[in-house]
């Protein structure tokens, strides 16, 4: 009873705070109508509200990405994190400063189970820290890393600064757990008003990035955005792993594997959104094939323990290895090792796979089709198929030539359409159209 109270209170003050940052949002948006609007700036200076904790996801060129190899000036980026209980501030390089804000702080708000009050107590004491830094630092374009809570803070600090706002889709919110932890920060009760609200964002947007053309097949982006509004500007990997697999080495030997057994490979993250469990759901089918099997997961987070436990229970412990997430360097040696590269739901670690000229087996699931290409690169299995993925991946362990025949299209595809020269660059345009658009001059870019 105590607990469904506190429950009551914690929903009741999270509305009572939201509606009333609402309010002073756009009070703040309604007095700025006075202001004038600065249109010569000396070099991007640009406010990255963010998803990503850059300090844990870090490519050897990522830096360079978020300054956009030299076109932004200065990045101040701001993260909302759920695990940690404090804030950080620390600074990636001279030109990029990283806020990591603590959602749920340790206090006693957060023991007391107040968490949706104290995520909103947070929001509104970071939407002032992050207004104060863009006046302070002199911002002139923001980017938001979703079309949420996120989306909101950059189109109310747009709006009272009188600059432009990106947002930038990197997921699709709609296939993915709503609830999934860290994905993004959503506060909406109803799947109708978060889809109205989206599309209120982008559409006032001054550009929408995304990383894939799946997000515009899906109605994911709004199809009436006005010309030029909407890029895809595709994504791209690791410089490290454009070397050909002659150069890569071979990590068998560390990973304590002898050279009879076929190696299964997935990399990425072990959590909801990504399905891992079903791995070793479809390791057991495999089992039931080809004895001779590993599987390799080389990643980390909340579902590890949870496969494990499933493992144990299957009898496959001494057939699954849990190396941990490793450092992109080492990772083209991995994906060399492997002979079939697994996935339930995959990013850009798709593409790494087909750079070492991998065979691939996914899921039907979210953007794999858009690289894939109706089992012209890899093999599509329905989702949740665990018997039928089984099936595929025997069939590719017992043929040399299929798997090589997937493995270099792969490759090849990878490298024509996944270039970072040409992602980087129609970034860049976007962000130069944006500015001409509003009429700014930025002098460095101009």
């Amino acid at each position: 009873m105590l607990k469904s109270v506190m429950k009551f209170l914690d929903l009741l003050s999270g509305v009572i705070l939201s509606v009333i940052f609402i309010v002073v949002g756009f009070s703040l948006v309604l007095i700025s109508v006075f202001k004038r609007e600065k249109k010569r700036y000396a070099g991007i200076i640009e406010l990255y509200i963010s998803i990503i904790d850059f300090r844990e996801s870090i490519l050897s060129t990522q830096l360079d990405d978020i300054l956009l190899d030299g076109l932004v000036k200065k990045a101040f980026c701001y993260h909302f994190d759920f695990d940690k209980t404090h804030d950080e501030d620390v600074g990636l390089s001279e030109n990029i400063r990283l806020k990591i804000i603590s959602v749920h702080p340790e206090n006693l708000f957060t023991r007391f189970g107040f968490l949706r009050s104290m995520a909103c107590l947070v929001e509104f004491r970071s939407f002032f820290d992050m207004l104060k830094t863009a006046k302070r630092e002199g911002v002139n374009i923001i980017r938001a890393h979703d079309p949420h809570l996120l989306g909101f803070n950059a189109f109310l600090l747009s709006h009272i600064l009188k600059v432009p706002f990106i947002v930038q889709v990197c997921s699709n919110y709609e296939l993915k757990d709503r609830a999934a932890k860290g994905l993004t920060f959503r506060p909406f009760l109803f799947k109708t008003v978060e889809r109205a609200f989206e599309k209120f964002i982008m559409k006032s947007s001054d550009l929408v990035l995304t990383d894939r053309e799946h997000y515009r097949s899906f109605d994911l982006i709004p199809r009436d955005l006005t010309e030029g509004k909407y890029v895809n500007m595709g994504f791209y990997t690791d410089a490290v792993h454009d070397e050909p697999s002659e150069r890569r080495g071979d990590l068998r030997k560390e990973l304590g594997i002898s050279n009879e057994k076929k190696i299964l490979l997935y990399v990425g993250r072990l959590c909801a959104v990504k399905h891992t469990v079903d791995l070793v759901r479809i390791l057991a089918e495999v089992s039931n094939i080809f004895r001779d099997i590993v599987l390799v997961v080389a990643g980390d987070g909340d579902l590890k323990d949870d496969m494990k436990k499933l493992a144990g229970e299957l009898g496959l412990s001494d057939s699954i290895l849990f190396p941990g997430k490793l450092p992109q360097n080492k990772l083209p040696d991995l994906y060399n090792t492997a002979d079939v590269v697994c996935f339930t739901s995959a990013g850009f670690t798709m593409v790494e796979a087909a750079l070492a000229a991998k065979p691939i087996v996914a899921y039907d699931f979210e953007w794999h089709d858009e690289f894939i290409g109706n089992n012209k690169r890899g093999v599509l299995v329905p989702f949740g198929d665990h018997r039928r993925f089984a099936e595929e991946v025997v069939r590719l362990v017992r043929d040399d030539v299929l798997r090589k025949k997937y493995g270099e299209a792969a490759r090849s595809y990878a490298i024509a359409n996944y270039s970072r020269m040409a992602s980087l660059e129609k970034e860049r345009d976007a962000y130069r159209n944006v500015f001409k658009k509003r009429g700014f001059v930025i002098e460095e870019v101009l």
